[in-house]
């Protein structure tokens, strides 16, 4: 599956993340069927501030060194949620279901979604973010 042209990236991080007001981390894994790799509950201080979690959260990261493509990023998450879509776009109607891509490049990557990850992520009632930071490789 071609989904995603990244040159030059020097991270990657791709994760689903479901958050909700209703709904806990528990009962969260329980309707996915899938464990997560970090959640939180509604109060939780995030790690290393002051601030307080305003929903609930659950996130289920691709399992993948930051050094693979982001490409293969999106194919490992994606192939380990297709049997577990039809749950997931069913909590998406009471929860916010998100495909959070992360990148981390020397030069600004050109990112193209082919057809099968669109219908994907609607399969999955999830919308997408990305977040893309280049980094300065000039020696001052």
């Amino acid at each position: 599956m071609s989904t995603i042209y990244n040159a030059m990236s020097d991270e990657n991080i791709v994760r689903l993340r479901i958050t909700s007001l209703d709904r806990t981390p528990e009962e969260i894994t329980t309707l996915v069927g899938l464990m997560c790799d970090r959640s939180w509950h509604i109060g939780d201080k995030r790690s290393k501030t002051v601030i307080s979690e305003i929903t609930n959260g659950w996130i289920l990261n691709s399992g993948l060194p930051k050094s693979a493509s982001l490409e293969t990023h999106i194919q490992e998450l994606l192939e380990r949620l297709t049997p577990h879509a039809s749950k997931i776009q069913t909590l998406s109607h009471q929860a916010s279901v998100e495909l959070s891509i992360v990148v981390y490049a020397s030069t600004p990557p050109a990112l193209n979604f082919d057809k099968t990850v669109i219908r994907l992520l609607s399969q999955l009632g999830a919308s997408l973010d990305i977040d893309l930071y280049v980094t300065d490789n000039e020696s001052s």
